[in-house]
């Protein structure tokens, strides 16, 4: 009979190692992040888009503030990337109006080439979480990008 029993507690922790990693496999799967990306740059916006789809993030489009806000009343996103300098609805503009509406607080990185003094508190107050200056490498993005989700899985 003991050694009967050992057998089970044996095939019982191999069960649970099994199940953790199922779980594990699950959890990767189904916490899919959500990520708008506004920018008028057609090229850039392509180019993270792919970036980011190709680690498993499920990505929107818009390239303007515009079509941006339009974008966001069709569910919720995890994180917003959002350029300044756009047509119609620049991204101050566009962070303002969000602010306004949006009571979650959801993370928004803004990108932007204006590096002239003041231009990064002035993004920061009108409410980006975070403000990246253009050029940004894809490694630079993806980094900010997984530190900003962390901020909405603490929440």
């Amino acid at each position: 009979m003991a050694g009967h029993h050992e057998l089970g507690e044996s095939n019982r922790r191999r069960i649970q190692v099994h199940h953790h990693h199922a779980t594990n496999n699950l959890k990767e799967v189904s916490m899919e992040k959500r990520i708008l990306l506004v920018d008028d740059d057609d090229s850039l916006r392509k180019l993270f888009g792919f970036v980011l789809r190709r680690k498993n993030y499920e990505v929107e489009e818009a390239c303007n503030g515009l079509e941006g806000l339009e974008k966001l009343k069709g569910g919720d996103f995890d994180l917003l990337i959002v350029d300044v300098m756009m047509p119609m609805l620049d991204g101050i503009r566009f962070l303002s109006i969000l602010r306004e509406q949006n009571q979650d607080q959801t993370p928004v990185l803004v990108l932007t080439s204006m590096d002239r003094s003041g231009a990064e508190a002035e993004i920061l107050a009108a409410g980006a979480t975070e403000v990246a200056i253009k050029p940004l490498t894809h490694t630079a993005l993806l980094e900010r990008v997984e530190r900003l989700l962390g901020l909405t899985q603490s929440n």
